[in-house]
């Protein structure tokens, strides 16, 4: 093998860990961007909203109401909680769905041990 050969190989391999890296930086970026979409999401049904000309949040019952904030954060906490329990059954379908019960079985606990933490009924 020549000088020119392996420069080429080095410059390939160079080339596709690049190529692996702004990969991945494009899924980190849009991972972020559907996470800020669930939790902007969680943050409406919560009733935490911003009133026109005004910066700060404000929490609207159903009714359309001006409530406490303290109620709306609970609320979106809860959501939050609701949320990671949510995944946790995924997980525990994905586990089973692949013959895993010990991994399905663990996603369950993980559930439970979350739902106890913070007081959320199942």
């Amino acid at each position: 093998m020549n000088n020119k050969s392996i420069r080429d190989y080095i410059d390939l391999i160079e080339n596709a860990q690049n190529s692996v890296a702004e990969g991945l930086i494009s899924l980190q970026k849009m991972e972020k961007l559907q996470m800020n979409e669930l939790i902007n999401n969680l943050r409406l049904d919560a009733g935490i909203s911003q009133l026109k000309d005004d910066p700060r949040l404000v929490v609207i019952d159903r009714e359309g109401n001006v409530i406490d904030p303290l109620i709306g954060l609970e609320k979106f906490a809860e959501l939050i909680i609701r949320e990671c329990m949510r995944m946790c059954e995924v997980t525990e379908m994905s586990f089973v769905t692949h013959d895993c019960d010990v991994e399905a079985s663990g996603a369950i606990t993980v559930k439970q041990f979350i739902a106890e933490h913070f007081g959320v009924e199942e």
